[in-house]
C-alpha cells in the first residue's frame, strides 16, 4: 500500500502506524517474502544487498521513467521507518540498530559514483524518522526510556554528517524534543530513577537540561550550516519550546500539515498534555508563535522552488542548489521575480527563467498552481496569517524586502489559493 498511494500524508500515517507495530513488526519485515528471494524488508531498502549501492547512490536512471517516483516513494517510507522501529524495539533492539546503523553510514556521502552518493531527499527522510520518534512522550507505549538517551545520540551524529540545511533543522527539532522535560516525569530522571532535586545538596549541582542556550548551541555548532538563516531561526526558537516546556508553540512535526489546518491556539503552559505525543496531529499553524510562522512559510516555499519536477533526477539537482547556506536573493531582497500567479494554463516558465541577475539558485518562478507532487500548497488562511503578522510591523531576521513587497508578495499567494490571478497594490 505505502509504495503504491500517491498521498504523502496517507503514506506518512501508514509509516507511523507500521512504526508502531514495535518488535512484531520488525519481525514480520524479517520474514522471508512470498514474492522474491530474501526478506520484505531488505527487497523493499536494500534490493542488491546490505550495501545497498545502486538503490540509493548516484542516479535513479537504471529504473523505467514509471518506476523512478515508485521507487523514491518506497525508500521514503523505508527511511522514515527505519528511526521509528529503531526506537519501539525491544527484543529485537540490536538487530533494528544494525538496520539504523547502515542508513546512517550513507549520510554525507556528496560523490556520485556506486556507493559514494546519498540523495538529499532520502537524507531528509532519515531525519524526519527521528523527528517522528522523538514526538513521542515518556508516556507513549513504544517510547522505550533504555532507547530514548541511543536515538538522541545517533541523531546528533547525523547532524555532524548531514549536508542539507533542511535536514539539519529537522533534526534540530528531533533533539529539541528528547531534550524536553515531560511533566509527568517531574520527579524522575529520564531513565524513571528518582532524582535528588528536592534535597540541598541536589539543588545545588547543574542539572541536565538547565541551560537551553548551551545545547542549543553545541547542536548548531555541530551543524554544517549552522548559520544557514534557516536553521539559525529553528536554533533560537527551539530554546524557546526548552524554556516554556511548550514545543507545539515553536516547533512543528510536518510542514505540509501545519500549513494545511489553522488547528487551535497553543495550551496554558500549567496545563498538563493528555495525549502520548509532544505535538499532536490536530496541531495547526495558529498553535505557533508568529516567528515559527514566518520559519515554516519560507521553509515550505522554498522547499517547493526546489523540489518541482516529475522525479527524483529533475529534484535532486536542486534541491543541490539550495543546499547552501545563503538563501536565494528573491527571499531577502525582493520578491517579485517568484510571481506566484502563473497557473497549468499559462505559457511554460523553465526554472531561473525570472530570477534576479546575480542569483545562482536559479529557481524563480514559483512553480504553477496545481504542479506541486511532492509539498504542499500553502492556503489562503495561512497567507492571510503572514499577512496579519507584516501589519503587526513582525518581520523575519532574514527579511530585508520593504514590507510592502512582502504583504504583495503574500496576498499573492493568498488569491492564488483561492483561484484569482488579480495584482494587488498595497503602497
Amino acid at each position: 500500500m505505502g509504495r503504491g498511494e500517491l498521498s504523502q500524508p496517507i503514506r506518512l500515517a501508514i509509516a507511523q502506524e507500521i512504526g508502531a507495530g514495535g518488535d512484531e513488526a520488525f519481525r514480520i519485515f524479517r520474514q522471508l517474502s512470498h514474492n522474491a528471494p530474501g526478506n520484505t524488508w531488505k527487497n523493499a531498502a536494500w534490493p542488491n544487498g546490505t550495501a545497498n549501492e545502486d538503490r540509493l547512490s548516484g542516479s535513479y536512471g537504471q529504473f523505467g521513467n514509471e518506476d523512478k517516483n515508485r521507487t523514491l516513494r518506497i525508500l521514503t517510507l523505508c527511511a522514515w521507518l527505519t528511526p521509528l522501529l529503531a526506537s519501539s524495539v525491544d527484543r529485537l533492539r540490536d538487530e533494528a540498530r544494525q538496520e539504523l546503523g547502515l542508513w546512517l553510514d550513507r549520510v554525507g556521502r556528496d560523490q556520485e559514483g556506486a556507493g559514494n552518493y546519498f540523495h538529499l531527499s532520502q537524507e531528509v527522510a532519515l531525519a524526519q524518522g527521528f523527528k517522528y520518534a522523538a514526538n513521542r512522550r515518556v508516556r507513549h507505549p513504544h517510547a522505550l526510556p533504555a532507547t530514548r538517551d541511543y536515538m538522541a545520540e545517533q541523531a546528533m551524529e547525523m547532524l555532524k554528517r548531514a549536508r542539507f540545511w533542511f535536514t539539519q533543522l529537522t533534526l534540530i527539532h528531533a533533539l529539541c524534543l528528547w531534550e524536553m522535560p515531560d511533566p509527568s516525569m517531574s520527579r524522575y530522571d529520564r531513565t524513571g530513577r528518582r532524582g535528588n532535586r528536592g534535597n540541598a545538596a541536589g539543588s545545588q549541582v547543574h542539572w541536565h537540561g538547565s541551560n537551553p542556550e548551551a545545547t542549543v548551541a553545541h547542536w548548531l555548532e555541530l551543524a554544517k550550516n549552522g548559520r544557514h538563516p534557516f536553521v539559525a531561526e529553528a536554533g533560537k526558537l527551539a530554546v524557546e519550546a526548552l524554556k516554556t516546556r511548550q514545543p507545539e508553540r515553536f516547533l512543528w512535526i510536518d510542514e505540509r500539515s501545519v500549513v494545511s489546518s489553522v488547528g487551535s491556539r497553543a495550551a496554558q503552559a500549567t496545563k498538563d498534555r493528555t495525549h502520548h505525543l509532544w505535538i499532536p496531529p490536530s496541531a495547526g499553524w495558529a498553535a505557533l508563535d508568529p516567528r515559527s510562522q514566518q520559519l515554516v512559510a519560507d521553509v515550505l516555499l522554498l522547499l517547493n522552488l526546489a523540489e518541482r519536477g516529475e522525479g527524483p533526477d529533475e529534484i535532486e539537482p536542486r534541491l543541490r542548489r539550495v543546499e547552501v547556506s545563503d538563501l536565494p536573493l528573491c527571499f531577502t531582497r525582493n520578491r517579485n521575480p517568484l510571481d506566484p500567479r502563473t497557473t497549468v494554463g499559462g505559457p511554460p516558465r523553465a526554472p531561473g527563467s525570472n530570477c534576479i541577475d546575480g542569483c545562482r539558485h536559479r529557481l524563480c518562478p514559483y512553480p504553477p498552481y496545481g504542479v506541486q507532487p511532492h509539498r504542499s500548497e500553502l492556503s489562503e488562511a495561512f497567507c492571510r496569517g503572514q499577512q496579519t503578522l507584516l501589519n503587526r510591523g513582525l518581520m523575519a531576521p532574514w527579511q530585508t524586502i520593504p514590507r510592502v513587497g512582502l504583504r504583495r508578495f503574500w496576498a499573492q499567494m493568498a488569491d492564488r489559493a483561492r483561484g484569482v490571478g488579480t495584482d494587488h497594490d498595497l503602497d
